[in-house]
C-alpha cells in the first residue's frame, strides 16, 4: 500500500487516507480517523488551490463535484459524542470551512481580483463576459464556446493581480484569531450515516484552545422534511434540541453569535427560535447567518457613500411599448431576449398590483433623504428589468426592492426558477401569453441573471418580497435568490422563507 501510495498523484493519496480513516472510524478509533482525514482535508486544500485557480467556473464545479462525496463522508465524525470531541471539532470545523461556499467564494473572489486590478482592459473583457453570460441566462442557454474562451482569458490574466483561491487555507485558527472577547462563532454540520442524519454544533470562542463538538440530535434520513412545521412556525425537535442546555452555556449574554446553517436549517430561521423562557434568540444575542465563518477573517467596510435605489409599486401589466421605451431609457447594452417559459407553468397566471409597495417606497424614500441619503426610486411602468440591471457596477450602498418573488421548487435548475418579478411581466409570465424574440427584457429577473450582475459595493440588498430566502439547499448553501446576489457582491441580504403579507410588510420595512 505504501508503495502504491508514493506513485500516485495527490488524489489518490487523498482518497487512501479517506478510507483508512473511515476504517479506523468503523472501528471506533476516533483519535487515528482523524489523523487520516486531517491529511485528506490537507491535500484537498492544495487541489483545490492549485487547480481551481486555472478553472472556469463550470469546470470548478465539475471537479468539486467528483470531490465533494469523499470529502463530505468526513462529517460522519460529527455522530461521535462529546467524550471525542477534542480530536474531532477542529477537524469538523475546518472540513465546515472548507466545504460551504466554496465555489461561491472562487467567484467572488475572481471578481474582486479582477474590479481591484487597475487593469482596464481586463475589467472591459470581465464586463463584456458578464453581459454575455445575462443574455445567455435570459435565453435560457447554455455555455458557448465564445463565453468560455472569454472566461479562460479572464482567469488566466487575473491570476497576475492576486490568489483568488487563498480562501481555502483559512482554518479554524484564523477564525479564532480575528475573533473578539465577546464572540462565539458556530459552524452547524449534519452527516448521512447508515440512514441516519446527525446535527452537531462546532463552537469555537476567542477564549478556547481548540473548537468543542457538540452533538444535537438525530433523525431518519427519509423524516428530515419533518425539521419544518409551517411558515414561521418550528418543530419540536428543533424548538427543544437545536439550541441545547449545552450550547446555550457557551453562549456569553449579550454576545454576537456568528452561526452558519447547513442542510433543512438554512430554510428555517433559527435565530429567531423562542428559549425555554420565551425570549426570542435575537432578542438575547447578536446574532449573524453567514455563508461561512471565515468572513470574519475577511470582513468588508461598508461603503462610504449614502445612496439607495427602490423599487416599488410596480405595474405588471406595462404595456409592451412602455417596456420598450423605459428598457432603452436605462441605457442598458441592447441584446436579444426571449419570455420565461419553465415547464409547466400550470397555477401561476399573473401577478396582481400591490399597493403596499408604493408606499413603502415612499415612506423610505422620505426617511433616508431626510438623513442625507441619495434616494432613486422607481415605481409603475418605470421598474423594467433593464432599470435594475443597470445598477451593475454602479456600487450602489443600499437596493431595495418592493416586488412580487417566486421560487418554482422541483423544476429544474433553481437559479432558472426563482427570480423577482418586474414591470410588465404579465405580458410573458405564461408561455400562451406571449413569448418570441424581443429587444428587450421580459420583466422576469432570474437569480441566474442577477449572479452575472456587478453589485459589488452594495452593502445591503433587501428583497421586500415572498420566498426570497428559499430555494435548492446543497453542501455549498442555498441555490436562488441568496445566491445569486451573493456571487454578484451583495455583503448582507435580508430575505423572506414564506409568503408575506402585502401591508404588514410596508410597516415593517418602513421601521426597518
Amino acid at each position: 500500500l505504501l508503495d502504491v501510495y508514493r506513485n500516485v498523484g495527490s488524489t489518490h493519496r487523498r482518497n487512501v487516507h479517506i478510507s483508512v480513516g473511515r476504517a479506523y472510524r468503523r472501528n471506533g478509533d476516533y483519535g487515528n480517523a482523524v489523523g487520516q482525514f486531517g491529511k485528506a482535508v490537507d491535500i484537498q486544500r492544495s487541489i483545490a488551490h492549485d487547480d481551481f485557480r486555472f478553472l472556469t467556473e463550470e469546470q470548478r464545479s465539475k471537479l468539486w463535484e467528483l470531490d465533494k462525496t469523499r470529502i463530505n463522508s468526513i462529517f460522519a465524525l460529527n455522530t461521535g459524542s462529546r467524550h471525542h470531541s477534542e480530536a474531532i471539532s477542529g477537524l469538523l470545523y475546518d472540513v465546515a470551512l472548507l466545504n460551504k461556499g466554496l465555489l461561491l467564494q472562487a467567484s467572488i473572489n475572481l471578481a474582486e481580483v479582477v474590479n481591484n486590478s487597475g487593469d482596464e482592459a481586463l475589467k472591459k473583457k470581465f464586463s463584456d463576459f458578464a453581459l454575455l453570460k445575462q443574455e445567455l441566462a435570459a435565453k435560457g442557454e447554455e455555455e458557448t464556446r465564445e463565453s468560455e474562451q472569454m472566461e479562460q482569458e479572464i482567469v488566466a490574466q487575473a491570476r497576475k493581480y492576486g490568489d483568488f483561491m487563498d480562501y481555502v487555507n483559512i482554518t479554524w485558527r484564523d477564525v479564532k484569531g480575528a475573533m473578539d472577547h465577546n464572540d462565539v462563532a458556530i459552524e452547524f454540520v449534519s452527516s448521512e450515516y447508515a440512514g441516519v442524519c446527525t446535527y452537531s454544533a462546532e463552537v469555537l470562542r476567542k477564549d478556547m484552545d481548540s473548537p468543542v463538538h457538540i452533538k444535537l440530535f438525530s433523525i431518519p434520513v427519509s423524516g428530515k422534511s419533518q425539521l419544518h412545521a409551517g411558515n414561521g412556525r418550528y418543530s419540536p425537535t428543533i424548538l427543544q434540541k437545536l439550541w441545547s442546555r449545552e450550547l446555550l452555556e457557551m453562549l456569553p449574554e449579550g454576545g454576537d453569535v456568528y452561526f452558519v446553517p447547513v442542510g433543512e436549517l438554512y430554510n428555517i430561521g433559527i435565530e429567531y427560535i423562542p428559549l425555554a423562557d420565551g425570549v426570542r434568540m435575537s432578542d438575547r444575542y447578536r446574532m449573524h447567518r453567514l455563508s461561512s465563518t471565515r468572513e470574519i477573517v475577511s470582513s468588508h467596510k461598508n461603503s462610504a457613500v449614502h445612496s439607495c435605489t427602490l423599487f416599488g409599486g410596480l405595474n405588471y401589466d406595462t404595456s409592451l411599448s412602455d417596456m420598450e421605451l423605459y428598457a432603452y431609457a436605462s441605457r442598458m447594452r441592447g441584446g436579444k431576449s426571449f419570455s420565461f417559459t419553465p415547464d409547466n407553468l400550470s397555477g401561476y397566471t399573473s401577478w396582481g398590483y400591490l399597493p403596499g409597495t408604493v408606499e413603502e417606497v415612499n415612506s423610505i424614500s422620505g426617511t433616508l433623504a431626510g438623513s442625507g441619503y441619495k434616494v432613486t426610486a422607481f415605481t409603475g411602468s418605470e421598474g423594467v428589468e433593464e432599470t435594475f440591471k443597470a445598477l451593475s457596477g454602479s456600487r450602489t450602498p443600499i437596493i431595495h426592492i418592493a416586488t412580487h418573488g417566486f421560487y418554482l421548487p422541483n423544476k429544474g435548475d433553481a437559479l432558472e426558477n426563482s427570480g423577482l418579478v418586474f414591470a410588465g411581466a404579465n405580458n410573458f409570465w405564461n408561455a400562451a401569453k406571449g413569448g418570441g424574440e424581443m429587444d428587450f427584457d421580459d420583466g422576469i429577473l432570474t437569480a441566474k441573471e442577477i449572479s452575472y450582475l456587478n453589485l459589488q459595493g452594495t452593502d445591503l440588498g433587501v428583497m421586500s418580497a415572498c420566498q426570497t430566502g428559499l430555494g435548492e439547499v446543497t453542501g455549498e448553501g442555498v441555490f436562488g435568490l441568496q445566491r445569486a446576489f451573493k456571487k454578484a457582491g451583495v455583503q448582507t441580504l435580508l430575505m423572506s422563507l414564506w409568503e408575506v403579507d402585502d401591508e404588514a410588510t410596508r410597516i415593517m420595512m418602513s421601521e426597518f
